[in-house]
């Protein structure tokens, strides 16, 4: 019982969680680990922790990037984006995303 309140105060945040139908309810978590570019797209590297140790790989071209920039221009993203800073230390984790 005392053990398992120690692994809880020492568990890390990662800034990355991801869903997949494939994986079912499994939530991964990582880190990003680099950005390269590659003939005509953006390459993402991240690895995960959590529950698995995978290093996923995604890549997206410049009308792909443009898309998601227009997309960030949401007022709710845009409100994310600069009070966000205040659910850095921390965050509330969404379960269900």
């Amino acid at each position: 019982m005392g053990q398992s309140s120690k692994n809880e105060s020492k568990q890390e945040y990662y800034t990355l969680r991801f869903r997949s139908t494939g994986l079912g309810k499994t939530m991964l978590e990582g880190e990003p680990a680099d950005v390269l570019v590659v003939d005509d797209m953006l390459v993402m590297h991240i690895q995960t922790t959590a529950p698995v140790r995978w290093v996923i790989r995604a890549a997206i071209t410049y009308k792909g990037l443009l898309k998601i920039l227009i997309l960030s221009l949401k007022p709710p993203v845009i409100k994310f984006l600069l009070f966000g800073c205040r659910s850095m230390r921390k965050p509330k984790l969404a379960e269900d995303f």
